[in-house]
């Protein structure tokens, strides 16, 4: 069994929606925002942190695509209920269950949309030792 690469710093993310890899492009957007579940926010006193309130946040990928031929767009922002995952290049396997098409943003004329999707909350499932190398 291979030892996992300590030093590998996440270059690359892999998006697949139900199953299928997303064409992601090399340059654009491509982030994993907010796990999902509570976000603190600090309350300040007059000289210190007195506390903090709770609030649910959602869960969320964001990530520039290419457009290629047979791609719908209109398909992409239907889908309300779908397994989304995300692995990056240095193993972290992310899961986003029952989630939705956030929003898909304007087809520019580098063919290059981008596309957001969101949920509940991010499971990580796994750190995988390959990365994303069986894409």
């Amino acid at each position: 069994m291979a030892t996992a690469n300590t030093r590998k710093i996440t270059g690359k993310l892999y998006v697949r929606v139900g199953g299928e890899l997303l064409p992601i492009t090399s340059e654009g957007t491509h982030s994993v925002k907010g796990l999902g579940g509570l976000e603190r926010e600090t309350e300040m006193g007059l000289d210190q942190a007195v506390g903090y309130r709770e609030k649910a946040v959602e869960a969320s990928v964001e990530t520039t695509i290419a457009l290629k031929a047979g791609y719908s767009l209109a398909s992409l922002i239907k889908i309300e209920d779908a397994t989304v995952q995300v692995e990056s290049d240095a193993g972290q396997v992310y899961v986003l269950a029952n989630a939705w098409c956030k929003s898909v943003g304007d087809l520019g004329s580098d063919g290059r949309v981008t596309v957001a999707f969101a949920g509940p909350a991010w499971k990580e499932t796994a750190t995988s030792n390959q990365g994303a190398a069986a894409a």
